[in-house]
């Protein structure tokens, strides 16, 4: 299992506090890149795996194992009601409380997102659910990149 250290994790932290400065990861053979972007009107964290940032990781799950493999590992998840609590007590008195159990309304859904706000909760994640993570420089990131496009090519 290995980490950086401390300091390269402050480091991490500076680097993507500021625009235009990537930073670089290999998680469990993942490859991560994280940069501070615009996103609406504010400026957020955005993580890309291997390259990609793909629609399709995008489902709204009710249990975490549910989610593929990256959204789960690198993105931040929120937890919303599906229906807002004012809708639920009209329900509640239209069909009854067994039958909003039974269609799922008191039950949380999760979506995955790949902004983070801070640097801190998104290297909080990192550590948690990835054993060996490795920052890499722009060189080695990329080679790493276009060898997993190239066997992705031959398969």
């Amino acid at each position: 299992m290995s980490q950086p250290t401390k300091e390269q994790w402050a480091e991490i932290a500076k680097q993507l506090d500021c625009q235009l400065r990537p930073v670089y990861l290999r998680c469990d053979g993942y490859l991560v890149q994280a940069e501070l972007s615009r996103v609406e009107r504010s400026l957020k964290i955005v993580v890309y795996v291997n390259g990609w940032f793909k629609g399709a990781w995008i489902q709204i799950v009710t249990n975490p194992d549910e989610l593929a493999e990256e959204p789960r590992r690198f993105w931040r998840h929120s937890k919303r009601q599906p229906i807002k609590a004012k809708e639920l007590k009209l329900w509640e008195k239209i069909v009854g409380k067994r039958e909003c159990r039974k269609r799922g309304y008191y039950t949380p859904r999760l979506i995955p997102s790949p902004h983070w706000n801070t640097p801190g909760s998104f290297i909080r994640h990192l550590k948690k659910h990835n054993e060996s993570i490795e920052i890499l420089n722009h060189e080695t990131y990329m080679a790493a990149i276009d060898a997993l496009s190239s066997d992705e090519e031959k398969t």
